[in-house]
């Protein structure tokens, strides 16, 4: 899957539209957004293959349910940190 960082004129969050988040969600979150920031985190540590892996991941599996998506780019952020920080340190 392509990172796709384009936002519709009004973006809609998913509970507006009455159902849960999902990957064709990524487009009003703007995940791309998302990635630079973790990559900045982690200064170079981390390839930015892996981290869009680990939020397409987190998108899929710990926030498909999300029916407010207003705040999924911060949780996205803090979780895939907390995820790839885990592996930074497990391979030291």
């Amino acid at each position: 899957m392509a990172f796709q960082t384009e936002t519709s004129a009004a973006p809609m969050n998913a509970a507006a539209r009455g159902r849960s988040a999902t990957v064709e969600d990524a487009a009003t979150i703007d995940l791309g957004m998302v990635a630079d920031g973790v990559l900045r985190s982690f200064a170079g540590e981390v390839p930015r293959e892996r981290v869009e892996r680990v939020l397409t991941d987190l998108l899929e599996q710990e926030f498909s349910g999300a029916r407010v998506t207003t705040f999924l780019p911060i949780f996205l952020h803090r979780v895939a940190c907390e995820t790839l920080r885990r592996e930074v340190r497990e391979r030291r």
